[in-house]
């Protein structure tokens, strides 16, 4: 009986400590529990944080690039409207210059052709140019004719051959002279009181038109700028005895 006693002692014992175990085990169990739910809500908390950072970033670089975009079309909007200005500004300084150059373009050229007969059948005419232009020009002897003063027109058959300077030229500001003779088909005393007619065409340096043509393009033509460039002259001497 004793035996049975001590072995239901023991049993007891045996029992209450692995209660009281379990229980012990238990209770850490339930922390254990607790912290890993307590770690699962702040996990949860700073995943909803990020969660919101991120999407707050987002919209930050939404507006950021919004306003890049913004600032883009804007710059090009000055951009193109300096860039037409430019153009504009351009275009009237062009035109403005081009349009110097072609009034420099035009011959300015004083002319006189004074005579000497020392013959009765010949006439030496020696005639002057000055050039007050800012080209040089070339000057090509024409045409001459002996004009009736009553009629005004050209009497016929009476000049012959012809010899000397048909070209000449004439830098800016300055003078030179075209010298030539004619043969009278009449004696000079027929003709006295009559009109020897000369006319010349001044025409600016032709290198300096191209040059003018290469900087207007398609605001001038070249007939235009020839056209500018040409200058026809006429000068009358009168036949006196």
């Amino acid at each position: 009986m004793g035996s049975s006693i001590g072995a239901a002692g023991f049993n007891y014992l045996f029992t209450e400590r692995q209660r009281t175990k379990l229980t012990s085990d238990s209770v850490e169990i339930q922390k254990m529990g607790q912290l890993v739910a307590q770690a699962a809500q702040k996990t949860a908390e700073q995943t909803a944080q990020i969660n919101a950072a991120r999407l707050d970033f987002e919209r930050q670089v939404q507006l950021l690039n919004a306003a890049r975009e913004d600032l883009r079309v804007q710059v090009a909007r000055v951009s193109g409207m300096n860039d037409t200005r430019r153009t504009d500004n351009d275009e009237v300084r062009l035109r403005s210059t081009l349009a110097q150059q072609e009034n420099d373009l035009m011959p300015q050229v004083q002319a006189s052709c004074p005579m000497s007969i020392p013959t009765p059948t010949r006439v030496l005419i020696n005639c002057k140019f000055r050039n007050q232009g800012n080209h040089r020009v070339v000057i090509t002897n024409q045409s001459r004719a002996l004009v009736n003063q009553v009629t005004g027109l050209p009497v016929e058959g009476l000049i012959g051959e012809i010899a000397g300077d048909q070209v000449n030229s004439v830098l800016q500001k300055g003078e030179n002279n075209l010298n030539y003779w004619v043969e009278l088909k009449v004696p000079k005393e027929r003709l006295v009181g009559s009109e020897f007619r000369f006319q010349f065409k001044a025409d600016t340096d032709p290198a300096v038109v191209r040059q003018v043509k290469e900087f207007g393009g398609k605001y001038v033509t070249e007939q235009q700028l020839t056209n500018r460039a040409t200058m026809k002259i006429v000068v009358r001497e009168t036949i006196s005895d």
